[in-house]
This record gives structure tokens, C-alpha cells and sequence, in this order.
């Protein structure tokens, strides 16, 4: 492994509707507030979004995967969407080692666009072979609503997905993420594509908006498995349109192969 901190590398980047269209036909996350131009023009943005799991996979394909080594994967993910990323934005992707050892890295990522506002920042921990430690905390209780609207604690919603070759080509070639098609494995944004699919489509519904999300990749799931994503309301508050949500993904057997936590705004519902 030769990343040493301090190591930065930058892309530019420019967003079309058209991408954002075909992730949601790969991700299955429809949600009119990235395409239907008619909604997002009704809602305070006035304009469609980049998905949030477009941007985590933008992001990954900037990660320096092979200089930690030859099996070197995501275990765990933070992301933060301080800003709004619209059809036509040019922006600059910044890719930075805080962390390294023989086989691991911590790397922050932002992407800023050319206006200066920062759309999406996060931190990547990556290892190779066995995974660390979980790196986050678990969650502590806080005060909530028991219910907002038509959302109450505990309801969940849950979607079956079979990820095959097409799926991860497809990906590959929208985002440049590659890495997962070398590992035969699917890509960590397409599992998180599950949780934004429900967070947009179903729970809280149409026109949510993501605000933050962290992730834990127990194991890698390989192309040709099928994966149950389901996500659950734990924290109501109503005051700020705000819903927070466990999100968990299992493998055939039911085994946990991606747990972790969202923050969304329900403000824009349809």
C-alpha cells in the first residue's frame, strides 16, 4: 500500500438530466423530485435533483481503490447533501487520504460545484481483506414525535432486488465506478440505490429529499444474488420535516449484508 494522508486528487464533473434519468432506470429510485421537471418546478428547488447514490457513486469512482490493494473495499461510509445538485452543474470532485495503514484508508470526499456550494461530502473507510471494527457509533435515543402526517414510528417498508451483469455495466459505464465489476461484486451505491428507491418511492414517499446517510458494508454482495432492502422511521420531527430511518439490507439466507441510518426531509411530498 503506497497512499501516504494528505494525497489529494480532483476530477471535474457535469450532471445532465439524461444521467439522472438513466440512474433512476438502473436504481429503480424514481422519485419525481430527480425526474419530472414539472414537480421539482413546484417545490422549493424549482428544479430536478441529482439522486443522492448518483453522487456516492461519482464519488467512488475517484477513490484510489488499488493502491491499498487488490481486494480493497468500501466497509463503511459516511455522506452529508449540505447543497442541491441540478441538471447542468458543472463541479469538481476532491479526493483526500486522511488515514492510512498497511491495509486500510480513510478518505474524505466533497464535491463542490463551480458556484463554490458543496453538494455532497463524506468519508470513505476502505480495507483490504477482513474489515475493521465498526466505525460508527450506535445510535442513541432522542426525543421524537410519534407520529407526522400520515408517518408514524415503526412503519417500514421493504423491496426485493436481483442484482445481475446488466445492472452493474450499466452503473459502471453511467458513473465510471468500475471497481465492483473487477470483484464481481455490485456496487456500494447500488445497495444504497435500494435505500434511496424506498426513502423516494415509498417511506417517507415521492419528493423526499436525502439529507444525510451512513452505511456499513458487512460483506460484499455478489453480482447474480438477490437482496431485500428495508427501511424503518425511528424519529419524528415535525417542526423541521425531518424523519430519521434505520436502513438494512439481507442476503438470501437473511444474513445482514449493509446496515445503517438516513436523515431525510419530507417537506416536498407529492
Amino acid at each position: 500500500m503506497d497512499l501516504q494522508p494528505g494525497l489529494r486528487i480532483r476530477t471535474h464533473l457535469e450532471f445532465t438530466q439524461s444521467q439522472f434519468d438513466e440512474f433512476a432506470a438502473i436504481s429503480g429510485d424514481d422519485n419525481p423530485i430527480h425526474v419530472d421537471p414539472e414537480f421539482a418546478a413546484k417545490t422549493r428547488f424549482e428544479r430536478t435533483l441529482a439522486h443522492g447514490m448518483f453522487l456516492f457513486g461519482t464519488s467512488l469512482a475517484g477513490l484510489p481503490r488499488t493502491r491499498i490493494g487488490p481486494s480493497a473495499r468500501v466497509v463503511a461510509q459516511s455522506l452529508r447533501f449540505p447543497g442541491p445538485t441540478f441538471a447542468g452543474d458543472r463541479a469538481r470532485l476532491m479526493v483526500e487520504v486522511v488515514e492510512a495503514t498497511a491495509n486500510t484508508a480513510r478518505i474524505r470526499t466533497v464535491i463542490d460545484k463551480a458556484d463554490g456550494t458543496t453538494c455532497c461530502e463524506g468519508e470513505t473507510w476502505l480495507a483490504d481483506g477482513a474489515a475493521p471494527r465498526a466505525v460508527f457509533d450506535a445510535p442513541t435515543a432522542e426525543p421524537t414525535a410519534e407520529s407526522m402526517g400520515r408517518l408514524a414510528l415503526g412503519q417500514r417498508a421493504e423491496k426485493l432486488r436481483y442484482f445481475g451483469r446488466s445492472d452493474v455495466d450499466a452503473y459502471a459505464k453511467l458513473t465510471h465506478d468500475t471497481a465492483a465489476l473487477e470483484a464481481e461484486a455490485v456496487p456500494e451505491a447500488l445497495i444504497g440505490g435500494l435505500f434511496s428507491d424506498l426513502l423516494g418511492t415509498e417511506l417517507p414517499g415521492r419528493g423526499t429529499n436525502w439529507m444525510k446517510q451512513r452505511f456499513e458494508f458487512v460483506r460484499p454482495v455478489q453480482i447474480g444474488e438477490t437482496v431485500t432492502a428495508s427501511v424503518e422511521l425511528v424519529r419524528l420531527r415535525p417542526e423541521k420535516h425531518l424523519v430519521n430511518l434505520t436502513t438494512m439490507a439481507r442476503d438470501e439466507a437473511g444474513d445482514v449484508v449493509c446496515r445503517g441510518e438516513a436523515l431525510v426531509m419530507a417537506r416536498e411530498m407529492a
